[in-house]
């Protein structure tokens, strides 16, 4: 029904064995959503960040002192120019940096700035197919990337080069 719904746990329920909950917020997304990641600033308040069927990501930010559940709408958060071409797969966060990532059907890996919305490093998969998983390592700065090849490719932010890229699954084999 191309929204998201957000649910608290019903007051005085919590220690139950099979907790009530009611909605807390609809949002109307009037697109796919694919996925979403939530980054907390501090107890009960952060930012969901969705992406989308058309490439874009939006922004909700999220507050536990909203009484009433409410319909909102989503701001698209990063510039127009900077979106990815085909849907969003999946995002990653790294909220000591305030850094995003996304990973789309456009081959690509994109590194944004929470604040601003602003691309930071783009990075093409040179086996021209879309990345399918990924994993953020904050240690590390890095960020570990599986494509539908059978890749595993490890991408450091801070050096901005591939540290790592190896076959590690041949097509039809178990792994």
């Amino acid at each position: 029904d191309k929204t998201v719904v957000m649910w608290k746990n019903a007051e005085g329920r919590d220690i139950m064995l099979y907790p009530f909950y009611v909605k807390l917020r609809v949002v109307d997304m009037k697109i796919w959503p694919n996925c979403l990641v939530f980054c907390s600033a501090r107890m009960g308040q952060g930012d969901l960040y969705i992406g989308d069927s058309d490439g874009k990501i939006s922004h909700v930010r999220m507050d536990a002192d909203v009484k009433h559940p409410r319909d909102l709408a989503p701001t698209i958060w990063h510039t127009q120019t900077a979106s990815h071409v085909l849907g969003v797969t999946s995002l990653g966060a790294e909220p000591h940096e305030g850094l995003l990532l996304s990973i789309s059907n456009d081959t690509s890996v994109k590194l944004w700035e929470q604040a601003s919305g602003v691309t930071k490093k783009s990075l093409k998969n040179e086996n021209r197919c879309r990345f399918n998983a990924m994993c953020v390592n904050s240690f590390q700065q890095e960020v570990f990337l599986v494509d539908d090849m059978g890749w595993l490719h490890i991408w450091s932010w801070v050096s901005e080069r591939l540290v790592f890229s190896d076959l590690i699954l041949q097509h039809g084999s178990d792994p």
